[in-house]
């Protein structure tokens, strides 16, 4: 029975939320689109709270009011972290003039498109995430194009892969094209046992060794070269690791 009455006051407080969203989705998109000011009209009542077609403490008091509803109230609204970003959303709503002028036909292509979405809600979404993304790849043009001015960034190295902090160290190397080419020639020497036989060495494991004895460079130091040099390790076989 206890059970029982959980599941009750938890379907309760569910079915509250879902009537507390809805009755602020139809206050903002009535306040936001002028409609409000239709409603209070027509039942004589004062519009002055919905003229400026902003959704604020007096405009969600004064619409309560207008529909007869027990809320939302705004101390509840502020409350609650998500009516207060739905709020701030319709506000920010493109039933509004905006200042930002399309720069490219293809820009002004999506925001055509986008205003023919029927709902308020739908193009708020869809036009902040286009915003977002604009912003983005603005900022990754800015790093691309400083990174690139850096000595020791190769951006062929970065490219496709995301661009954190490790991605760029593995990019900086601090070296020009002949050093590259100056590394994988030392890399191809310290992997061939041909050569370093002649001097009493052989590469193993990923070492370079004496032969019969001790560790002359240890793996961790060649795989740095093998990074420098923008090549892998070859395994035993002598094919690339």
């Amino acid at each position: 029975m206890e059970a029982e009455r959980d599941l009750e006051k938890g379907n309760k407080a569910a079915s509250q939320r879902v009537e507390t969203l809805e009755r602020l989705r139809t206050l903002c998109t009535s306040i936001t689109s002028g409609k409000a000011v239709d409603e209070a009209r027509a039942k004589n009542r004062d519009a002055s709270a919905f003229r400026s077609k902003v959704v604020r403490a007096a405009s969600i008091k004064a619409y309560v009011e207008l529909r007869g509803w027990n809320g939302p109230h705004p101390v509840t609204i502020r409350g609650n972290p998500g009516y207060r970003d739905y709020v701030k959303l319709c506000n920010d709503g493109m039933e509004r003039p905006v200042s930002r002028k399309p720069t490219s036909n293809t820009q002004r292509r999506i925001d055509i498109a986008i205003d023919t979405l029927p709902s308020m809600e739908d193009r708020d979404i869809v036009r902040r995430a286009v915003e977002m993304g604009r912003r983005d790849k603005h900022l990754l043009d800015t790093m691309k194009n400083l990174t690139s001015r850096m000595f020791g960034i190769d951006l062929d190295k970065v490219d496709g892969k995301k661009l954190t902090p490790e991605s760029f160290r593995t990019a900086q190397g601090g070296l020009d094209q002949d050093d590259v080419k100056r590394f994988r020639a030392l890399v191809s020497v310290l992997t061939d046992n041909d050569v370093l036989g002649d001097f009493e060495l052989e590469y193993r494991y990923h070492r370079v060794k004496l032969i019969g004895g001790g560790t002359l460079i240890p793996p961790e130091q060649m795989q740095m070269i093998a990074r420098l040099a923008g090549v892998g390790l070859p395994d035993e076989d002598g094919e690339p690791a």
